[in-house]
This record gives structure tokens, sequence and C-alpha cells, in this order.
């Protein structure tokens, strides 16, 4: 068996709000960097953006294993990204 190492994902590449928009040249407060793809109302994070924001409800559907995105949590979330599943991180890496 050939031991490859695990794969990081990288989530820096998203633009997203929270890291992207500029007030007056200062970051916004966390509690104004709101999803503007989804009605939620959810601050904008990577936890948002993989597991709960409804805009990307297909493509969760489609690369991420249903266990992680039906009751989402923090533990769930961390788990995804901690993942030494093969299967998972071909999927979502």
């Amino acid at each position: 068996m050939i031991n490859i190492g695990k794969p990081e994902v990288d989530l820096d590449c998203l633009h997203i709000v929270y890291e992207s928009n500029l007030v007056d040249d200062k970051k916004c407060p966390i509690n104004e960097r709101k999803c503007k793809y989804c009605n939620s109302n959810d601050v904008e994070d990577e936890y948002h953006f993989v597991l709960v924001c409804d805009f990307y409800t297909e493509l969760r559907k489609l690369y991420i294993k249903k266990f992680f995105y039906v009751r989402p949590s923090m533990a769930k979330f961390i788990d995804l990204l901690n993942s030494d599943s093969i299967f998972m991180l071909k999927k979502t890496g």
C-alpha cells in the first residue's frame, strides 16, 4: 500500500463575505458579514458555506456525505475537514 499522505482541504480560495467585505477601509464587524446567497441571515463563514447555505445544496449533496449536512454541527464540520477517508477527500479536495 502506498501512503500518499493526507491532502488538505483549502478553504482559503473561497471568496466569502467575511474576508472580502470592506467598509470604510476597515473590515466589517462579524455580525454584519451576512451570506448574500441565501436568506438565512447567518454570518458567512466556512462552516456556513460548506454545511448550511441553501445556495450550495446540490453541490453539497454531490460531494459530501449526508451525515455531515442533515443536522450540521461544528463537531461534524471538524470531522469532515479532518477526515482521513480517501473517498471523502477526493470528493471535497
